[in-house]
């Protein structure tokens, strides 16, 4: 019983100490979970605070590249401005837009070249002075001789012999052909009488021409006074409406539209000695091109219209409605040492010089003078990429960018305040170097062409290459090593690329850009004997042109503008062969006027000659007008 009774207590210690060990692992195991749950809780946790500082470094690195982007926008705003202060002080030296320009405000009123509005009131005509005096004369010409009255009536049915043909005639009589305003030293109303002539078997009847009488038919307009004002307006650079005002100072009345039809026909008669003109391109050794804006306002009315026929309707007449049409066209000039050749184009197309020079055969080894507009493609045949002629750039370009910065960059030999500020002055010290070298080099160039302008062309280019080849080569390396340090680096290159670039003022940039990329043609005056430094003596025969188009606002038509730019081409042409352009125009339309059934003329529906075709004049005729072999 007491084994048993003991048994029993064993027994249940046995239980209890299981009931308590499984209890206590019960609760062990409770404590691990939850120690668990506790360790993940706090990875958790700390899982939070590692994205939040992430969070957080990714919002300082946003904040910080806003910083940048932000120092940088107002870097670059400030950089521009300064560009902006360094381009207006040099706006305030040199007057870049004419009145020509459509940058330019709109001048109120009727210009030079413009119709009649239709909201203003036509002009009431001046008074004519009270000094000028009018005269009646009547002329008596045969064959290029003049005559009394008297003198006229002995020669009525007499024998003469036309000068011409070889072949006699007898004069009937002379009867009024036409009465013509010819100004000399007073105004003149000039009655022209034309011999009446019979051939000998009386089968033919003809009137002697006489040029004066014979020009601008169907006009009052004497050969003498549109002479005066073709005068007045290139060598004046009178606008069109003050030689009406003029012809009303002598009791004449006529139109701007009137005035202008004249020009337009004298410039068809002066296409004959245009088109022989171009011909001497063909002989022409040095050659230089150039072109200058012209307004005109044909090419805006075509762009109104275009625009009004895809639905958009500008707000007045002119378009002014934000984005209005341009009016700007181009005169091209091809200048050589014989001729001045003067073209209108609506464009800047640098192909149209290019195809006249191949149309007019010019010579391989000739010496072709631009600016950096005409690419390096302006001398290659476009089929076979031969070369057709020695390109070259001009140099007083290269200095005037280097001129135009260092200019407006200092006051006194003291840079301004903008070039301190932004660290420029190493710009400014080597612009001034670079317009050193470049005077230099001019220098030097001149001397030995003054020295040796007898040499034989190879000795002279040996000379050249030896002395001048050492200081172009200084200008090249010294624009070469700053290039390598300000050049903005291209898209595909990389990013810390502009890192190490240096910063330098725009105006300087783009003077560095201009000389590298212009270096190989630079340097072309090395290998070619006819070949000069600049294109100075083509811009000096633009500046009349510049004058002219600040006088005026610009031609209402194409076909204006094209016959201005013929009859500036005959002016220049005189004037570089020193003769008077007014009596070479005197001289040209009587001669051509006595051909005048041989130049074929385009007319329209009415018999108003509107156009040029072609002429059946003789080679000896024309080559006798030419500048250089007329006698006046």
């Amino acid at each position: 019983q007491l084994i048993l009774e003991a048994f029993k207590q064993l027994v249940l210690l046995i239980l209890t100490s299981f009931r308590t060990l499984l209890n206590a692992h019960n609760d062990l195991k409770d404590l691990n979970e939850k120690s668990v749950n506790l360790l993940e809780q706090i990875q958790r946790e700390k899982e939070e605070l590692k994205q939040e500082k992430e969070e957080l470094k990714q919002e300082k690195d946003e904040l910080k590249q806003e910083n940048e982007k932000l120092k940088q926008a107002l870097l670059a705003s400030s950089k521009v401005n300064a560009n902006n202060i360094i381009t207006n002080e040099q706006n305030k030296k040199e007057k870049f837009e004419g009145h020509g320009s459509e940058k330019q405000p709109r001048k109120n009123g009727v210009d030079s070249s413009s119709h009649q509005r239709d909201n203003q009131k036509p002009r009431e005509p001046r008074r004519p002075k009270s000094n000028v005096q009018r005269k009646n004369e009547e002329v008596y010409e045969l064959f290029g001789k003049r005559f009394t009255k008297e003198e006229a009536k002995k020669l009525i049915n007499t024998i003469v012999t036309d000068p011409t043909t070889g072949k006699q005639y007898i004069v009937n009589s002379f009867k009024i052909s036409s009465t013509k305003q010819e100004t000399i030293v007073t105004l003149t109303d000039v009655t022209y009488y034309k011999a009446e002539l019979k051939s000998l078997d009386g089968e033919e009847k003809k009137l002697a021409p006489i040029a004066e009488a014979d020009f601008l038919q169907k006009s009052k307009m004497g050969m003498s006074l549109m002479c005066e004002l073709i005068n007045y307006r290139f060598m004046l650079k009178s606008p069109v409406y003050r030689l009406v005002q003029y012809l009303e100072d002598l009791g004449l009345n006529y139109s701007k539209q009137q005035l202008y039809s004249y020009f337009e026909i004298c410039s068809f008669m002066l296409m004959v000695i245009f088109e022989r003109l171009e011909e001497e391109l063909a002989n022409a050794t040095l050659i230089g091109i150039d072109e200058t804006f012209w307004s005109c306002r044909e090419k805006r009315r075509k762009q109104l219209e275009e625009r009004n026929k895809n639905g958009t309707v500008a707000s007045n007449q002119d378009g002014d409605d934000g984005g209005s049409p341009s009016m700007r066209c181009y005169i091209f000039g091809i200048i050589t040492k014989k001729v001045c050749l003067y073209y209108f184009r609506e464009s800047r197309n640098t192909d149209f010089a290019k195809n006249k020079l191949i149309e007019h055969n010019v010579k391989r080894d000739s010496y072709v003078m631009t600016d950096g507009l005409y690419k390096n493609n302006f001398s290659l045949d476009e089929k076979t990429k031969e070369i057709l002629f020695d390109h070259a750039n001009c140099l007083v370009h290269v200095r005037r960018k280097f001129c135009t910065f260092y200019n407006s960059a200092q006051r006194n030999g003291v840079v301004t305040a903008t070039i301190r500020k932004h660290n420029w002055e190493q710009d400014v010290t080597e612009s001034k170097l670079f317009i050193d070298l470049i005077s230099n080099l001019f220098h030097e160039f001149n001397e030995i062409e003054e020295s040796h302008a007898n040499d034989d062309p190879n000795e002279l280019l040996k000379i050249r290459q030896e002395k001048l080849k050492p200081l172009i080569d200084q200008i090249l390396d010294k624009g070469e090593r700053i290039w390598k340090e300000i050049r903005k680096p291209n898209k595909n290159e990389e990013s810390n690329a502009d890192q190490n670039r240096r910063d330098c003022c725009d105006k300087f940039y783009n003077a560095i850009q201009y000389l590298i990329n212009s270096k190989e043609k630079i340097q072309k005056f090395l290998y070619n004997p006819y070949g000069v430094l600049s294109n100075n003596f083509t811009e000096q025969k633009f500046r009349e042109l510049d004058i002219l188009r600040e006088s005026m606002v610009g031609n209402d038509t194409y076909e204006g503008a094209e016959s201005l730019a013929i009859i500036y081409a005959i002016y220049k042409t005189a004037l570089l062969h020193k003769i008077n352009f007014y009596d070479y125009l005197m001289k040209v339309f009587k001669e051509l006027t006595l051909y005048k059934d041989q130049i074929n003329y385009k007319k329209n529906e009415r018999g108003t000659i509107v156009g040029y075709i072609d002429h059946s004049i003789p080679e000896n005729v024309i080559e006798s007008l030419l500048p250089w072999n007329i006698k006046l």
